[in-house]
């Protein structure tokens, strides 16, 4: 084992390596929390994870990264997340996402959460892109 392991930097790659980082996410102390390297090792492993543990720790630069990430990878669970989070400013950026990516399934989602902000939002795009269907 190299002295790398033994540095902050090296903890981090040496858990996801071992694909156990999901079980310690959320207890790492908070100098690990803050490394550029757990940041990005944890927004490119896991951005719903990442979007938890930023807003917890309450780390904006973080939770702004992970937000767009999350809505870049998975925009409908990311709504579902930013909705439940209480989080407005990511609703936001999701919702437009979760239309351009599945209009359709966006409708329904929208639908039943009873999201009437998303459902003005997604019948105006199926107005501009599919008039018959809106």
């Amino acid at each position: 084992m190299t002295t790398k392991a033994f540095t902050k930097e090296g903890l981090v790659e040496a858990l996801f390596d071992l694909d156990i980082a999901d079980s310690i996410v959320r207890t790492v102390d908070d100098q690990v929390a803050n490394s550029v390297l757990y940041k990005q090792k944890l927004l490119g492993a896991d951005p719903g994870t990442a979007y938890w543990v930023f807003r917890d720790a309450g780390d904006n630069e973080g939770l702004d990264a992970a937000r767009k990430r999350f809505i870049e990878t998975d925009p409908r669970t990311a709504y579902w997340a930013f909705r439940d989070a209480g989080d407005n400013e990511g609703l936001d950026i999701a919702r437009k996402r979760f239309i351009e990516t599945y209009p359709g399934t966006a409708y329904r989602a929208f639908r039943d959460a009873g999201d009437n902000e998303g459902l003005k939002l997604v019948g105006h795009q199926l107005l501009e892109t599919d008039p018959g269907t809106a």
